[in-house]
């Protein structure tokens, strides 16, 4: 049915009573303005005005400028225009712009927040005054209502009430609550946390135990997950790799697959199946050594060329102690430059003195310098002590430095004997 010709100027019809029926194609050339104009069409209302278009099956409230509303109740009168609802009770309440609500009950309690985009079921329904959330997946954000978070996927951070939390993931930070500056990726990341804040997790559950520690990493599938016990409130601590864990220890590392710390402040380089190696140099803080756990066990010491800088120097010790004497019981003479590793064990004495206290010490003696030494408690008048100690040290450019071994033992009567028997003294050049 065509109406009129293009160079019509005006052309009326009907009243402002009036309805029109349109059971054929209606082509139109030009311009058409409308006036509280409905269209009935299989029973859905349709508000069309030069600015916006709202369908719904149930109302014919105005739509405002540049508002896009299809569904059943969606946008609200208070509309402040440049927003876009799709679905039922998507953005039903709003009084703000430029928003976007797409599935059931997206955004329905929305009344002051702004910039939000909510596509999926029920994302974020429940935000009333939370600005800048981006939540995509059914009930991402439900119940928020602060600002600048980002969920992605099923049931991320549906439980969140807090700001600058990112998850991505189906369930992903779904119990987080107060926490904030969190980021977990990965289904289940960060699951169980309810206050802790920056905390960051990459992987299948990752860091799903952690509740409420802080300033956590956990990167890798089941990294602090299974741990014995759970990391729960640990905080300041990192697993890196597939079933690494922190055991609720904090301010710890754990890298390598299956990993797992024992104490605070430690760093676990893999499991006791495997081996760390060292191509470059390894420098050690002023006065800290290094602890050996049965590294020496069964030791057959290698030859120079197997280890280049290697010297073994086994001695035997026998004899009494002079009170305060210092005994040398290995030695040796380094002629290159360079960072060494030196470890003793099985130093032992036997006292029948009163007050005996030793000293083991690993000693430069041409720059008097200390690499490493060891002291016990004081003794009782019969007891027998054994010592083992190590230390990294870098030896000077020096044509020749000789080390010492000692042993020195103090005490106020009777005798301090060195048991016999062959010891090891074990110098490595390492750099």
């Amino acid at each position: 049915m065509n109406i009129g010709t293009t160079n019509a100027r005006t052309i009326n019809i009907g009243n402002q009573n009036s309805n029109i029926y349109v059971n054929s194609s209606l082509n139109l050339s030009g311009n058409l303005n409308f006036s509280n104009l409905v269209f009935y069409a299989t029973n859905v209302i349709t508000d069309i005005t030069k600015t916006g278009v709202s369908i719904d099956f149930t109302s014919s409230q105005p739509v405002y400028a540049n508002d896009i509303g299809i569904g059943s109740n969606t946008l609200n009168t208070s509309s402040a225009g440049s927003n876009v609802a799709i679905g039922t009770s998507a953005l039903s309440l709003t009084s703000t712009s430029q928003q976007v609500a797409v599935g059931y009950q997206a955004l329905a309690a929305n009344t002051t927040g702004s910039y939000n985009t909510a596509i999926g079921y029920q994302a974020l329904q429940y935000n009333s005054s939370g600005n800048a959330n981006a939540a995509f997946g059914h009930q991402a954000l439900l119940y928020n209502t602060s600002n600048y978070n980002t969920a992605f996927g099923f049931q991320t951070l549906t439980n969140n009430v807090s700001d600058h939390n990112t998850a991505v993931g189906a369930g992903a930070l779904y119990t987080n609550t107060l926490g904030n500056q969190n980021t977990g990726v990965g289904a289940g990341a960060l699951y169980f946390n309810t206050l802790g804040s920056l905390n960051t997790a990459l992987g299948e559950n990752s860091g799903s135990k952690i509740t409420i520690g802080n300033y956590n990493t956990a990167i890798g599938a089941n990294s602090m997950y299974n741990g014995s016990p759970l990391d729960t409130n640990v905080s300041y601590s990192t697993a890196i790799g597939a079933n690494t864990n922190c055991n609720n220890y904090s301010y710890s590392t754990a890298l390598g697959y299956n990993a797992s710390c024992n104490a605070t402040h430690q760093i676990m380089l893999g499991t006791s199946s495997e081996s760390v190696v060292i191509p470059g140099g390894l420098t050690m803080g002023t006065g800290k050594n290094i602890t050996l756990q049965n590294a020496l066990t069964g030791y057959v010491a290698p030859t120079v060329a197997q280890l280049g800088g290697f010297v073994y120097v086994p001695y035997s010790a026998s004899g009494n102690f002079t009170s305060g004497q210092d005994k040398v019981y290995g030695t040796t003479t380094l002629t290159q430059a360079g960072y060494y590793l030196f470890v003793a064990n099985c130093i032992n004495y036997t006292s029948s003195c009163a007050n005996p206290y030793a000293q083991a010490t690993i000693y430069d003696v041409t720059n008097s310098k200390y690499i490493a030494y060891v002291t016990s408690q004081q003794g009782t008048t019969s007891s027998t002590m054994a010592y083992s100690l190590s230390g990294f040290y870098n030896v000077p450019a020096s044509t020749s430095t000789v080390i010492n071994l000692t042993i020195n033992i103090t005490f106020s009567s009777g005798t301090a004997t060195i048991t016999s028997g062959a010891y090891n003294f074990y110098v490595v050049r390492i750099a």
